[in-house]
C-alpha cells in the first residue's frame, strides 16, 4: 500500500466543474494517481534504504579503523627509523670530529 492516498473522486469532481467531460476527468485523475503513487516511497522502501545505509556505514567504519591502525603502525616504524638514523648520524659526526 502506498504511503499517501490520492483522492481521484475529488479530482474528477474538480475537473468536471472546470468543464471536462466525465470520461476526460476520470482519465486525467487516473493518470495523475498513477504518476503520483508511482513516485512515492513506501515504509518498506525507506526501511530497506536505511538498512543499506547502515550496512555501508558499518563497512566504512571498519575500513577507517583498519586504515587508522595501519597508519599508526607505519608512524611507529618511522619514529624508530628516525631515531636510529639520528643516532647513526650523531655517531658519525662524533667520529669525524674526534679525528
Amino acid at each position: 500500500m502506498s504511503a499517501a492516498v490520492f483522492d481521484t473522486h475529488a479530482v474528477v469532481k474538480r475537473l468536471k466543474a472546470a468543464g471536462f467531460t466525465e470520461q476526460q476527468a476520470e482519465a486525467h485523475a487516473e493518470t495523475l494517481a498513477e504518476a503520483i503513487t508511482g513516485q512515492l516511497a513506501t515504509k518498506t522502501d525507506l526501511i530497506e534504504t536505511g538498512l543499506r545505509i547502515e550496512t555501508r556505514m558499518t563497512k566504512l567504519e571498519g575500513d577507517i579503523t583498519t586504515r587508522t591502525t595501519k597508519l599508526e603502525g607505519d608512524m611507529t616504524l618511522l619514529k624508530w627509523m628516525l631515531g636510529f638514523n639520528l643516532a647513526f648520524t650523531v655517531g658519525i659526526l662524533v667520529k669525524l670530529l674526534a679525528s
